[in-house]
């Protein structure tokens, strides 16, 4: 099953039995989560290491023991009998009689520190929507729905030029120009449409926008090749959709892309720091941009724009949460702050979205990780490393007659992609056993299993090791056409299965804050999907007490992500390649690593602190 007929071969990867029902390889034979205890959480045998809901381990600091030994157990307040499973030395391993309570193990789990964002302000939605210059774009983006609605009328497209005066003035100077001179003078917008024609006005007004459209705001004015950045981004929309069956009704998709900077000029305009980072098209599809704008204002870019497009104006509506999902693939830690719809057409316009960012950030951004990951994409129509570089050299030739035709004088080239990038897992979790075990999980994944549910501590850096794992040269999923499905914000009230059936890797994060509405749905395509499916889960949920079905579910395919408690080098990792990242985003070293060594935190928490 591939991407719209572009599907590599399905490996023989599962069984099929009498009963038609789909045998997934099972890669865990752990019958139970473990958690680490907190440091100094004691029993009357000692200190308590790790445990379950069935088991303890205990670091014994008195007596000697013997397998098979029964004992009762004291701490937290509770007494509790046991029987000794396994002794090593200065340790035994212990079995329950009866299973220890939820609020004792959330009692005793260890938890790392997460700081939380605090705005400085919070945004007011109204105030943005009667702003003079948003009212402006309003008319200017009624104009553009009126030029491709099948269905519209001359008056009706006159009044949405009477709305934008300086579109109206051009048409009656177009309407007055030489040739019509011995027409006799025209002095408002019905004559210059009777003059010009219906059609002729459409190519005018048109083309005027298109030139408007590459005008940057004063208020984006650090804002590298804005002039340019929405034509190519464009450019790419159109070579990719037909490629992937999407079809664009009514220049839909092409409209809404050229849009997208209107939330950031909004911003901005608020804001002095903001817009001194809207710098170019990487910064503006960042995770850390929408981490300073919600810094800022409560609130980010997207959920601005969802607000002004699709509850307010009541457009885009029906491909709108397709760029939030095309915004995931490029960054899986993103969670949008609203709700969510799922379905197969906006699920198709975010990969085809994410191929288009990742072009534009590689060609005009100069990011040399877009371009490594593009051209692995690309892999997937068959395309290798030259017929890669003549098509983007072939889409670029396409732009700069744009260029010249918009009287834009600019003129854009393929960068140099040069060796590429050697990424490894190792970069990003460090060697040793907790490596070796991850790595072996992945690659059984990769080659046979279909099934990987990912337990996770630090979720902000679990995502982004997957980031890397889905685009990573040492495993296949660089050629999957895949989409993640952010569990917790989904509206849906089903998830059908068919809907997923142009992709061959889904990925549900966050699975167990799922709407419970949904799980019946998630549970058969959990168990009946074909295709490779990985979900996400924190620890910190402890499913098997709060969701016994849905462990019970997951529970053969679990793998752990390491702790840091158990891998200092993991988070020494952690802690470098994120001050990497905000470093390269802030174009500065601000970001010191030695603020958190004293304690174990997640990567939130680093970006709270270095991002200000």
């Amino acid at each position: 099953m591939g991407l719209f007929g572009f599907g590599k071969k399905r490996k023989e990867q599962v069984a099929v039995s009498e009963t038609n029902e789909i045998e997934h390889i099972a890669i865990n034979h752990r019958k139970e989560n473990r958690y680490i205890a907190k440091s100094g959480t004691t029993c009357n045998y000692g200190e308590v290491v790790d445990f379950s809901k069935k088991s303890l381990a205990v670091a014994v600091t008195k007596g000697s023991h013997e397998t098979g030994e029964s004992l009762q157990l004291e701490f937290e307040g509770i007494s509790i009998d046991a029987k000794i499973s396994r002794v090593a030395p200065k340790k035994m391993a212990l079995k329950l009689e009866n299973d220890l309570a939820e609020s004792v193990a959330k009692r005793i789990k260890t938890k790392l520190k997460e700081s939380e964002i605090e705005p400085k302000s919070l945004l007011d939605f109204q105030n943005m929507e009667h702003d003079p210059d948003m009212e402006k774009k309003r008319a200017i983006i009624n104009l553009m729905l009126e030029l491709e609605d099948p269905n519209t009328s001359v008056e009706k497209f006159k009044d949405s030029i009477r709305a934008i005066p300086k579109i109206r003035d051009h048409l009656i100077a177009q309407a007055n120009s030489l040739e019509n001179s011995r027409l006799g003078e025209v002095k408002d917008e019905g004559g210059a449409v009777t003059r010009l024609g219906f059609d002729r006005v459409k190519a005018i007004v048109y083309e005027y926008i298109m030139q408007e459209s590459t005008k940057a705001d004063e208020s984006l004015s650090h804002f590298k090749d804005f002039d340019i950045y929405k034509i190519v981004l464009g450019a790419y929309f159109k070579k990719f959709a037909p490629l992937f069956g999407f079809k664009d009704r009514n220049n839909e998709a092409i409209h809404f892309l050229s849009t997208l900077n209107i939330g950031a000029e909004y911003l901005a305009k608020q804001s002095k720091r903001l817009a001194e980072l809207y710098k170019s098209p990487y910064e503006l599809f960042s995770f850390e941009m929408r981490f300073m704008e919600y810094r800022e204002f409560g609130t980010d870019l997207f959920e601005i724009n969802k607000y002004y497009f699709v509850d307010s104006l009541n457009i885009f509506r029906y491909i709108y949460d397709g760029f939030i999902l095309a915004n995931m693939m490029l960054y899986p830690k993103y969670t949008p702050h609203f709700t969510i719809e799922l379905s197969e057409r906006k699920m198709r316009f975010g990969f085809i979205v994410y191929l288009c960012i990742l072009a534009l950030r590689f060609i005009l951004s100069k990011d040399k990780y877009s371009g490594v990951v593009f051209y692995n994409r690309l892999k997937r129509l068959g395309y290798d490393a030259v017929s890669t570089k003549e098509f983007i050299n072939e889409t670029n030739a396409l732009i700069n007659q744009q260029l010249v035709r918009l009287g834009i004088d600019k003129k854009i080239q393929q960068p140099d992609l040069g060796s590429g990038y050697a990424f490894s897992l190792e970069n990003y979790i460090g060697s040793g056993i907790y490596y070796e075990y991850v790595h072996r999980m992945l690659v059984l994944f990769d080659d046979e299993a279909t099934r990987i549910a990912l337990r996770f501590e630090d979720e902000y850096y679990t995502m982004d090791v997957l980031e890397k794992v889905l685009n990573f040269d040492e495993f296949g999923f660089k050629n999957s056409a895949f989409v993640i499905v952010p569990c917790s914000a989904l509206a849906d009230d089903e998830v059908p299965m068919d809907q997923f059936k142009a992709f061959n890797l889904v990925v549900f994060k966050d699975v167990d804050k799922l709407p419970k509405k949904l799980q019946k749905d998630f549970l058969k395509i959990w168990k009946d999907y074909e295709d490779k499916i990985i979900c996400t889960f924190s620890s910190d949920s402890m499913i098997e007490y709060e969701n016994k079905e849905l462990f019970e579910a997951l529970q053969p395919y679990i793998v752990d992500f390491p702790s840091y408690y158990q891998s200092p080098l993991l988070y020494t990792k952690m802690l470098t390649n994120t001050a990497q990242q905000i470093n390269k985003f802030l174009g500065t070293s601000a970001c010191d690593i030695a603020l958190f060594k004293n304690d174990y935190v997640t990567q939130k928490s680093v970006y709270v602190e270095c991002l200000k």
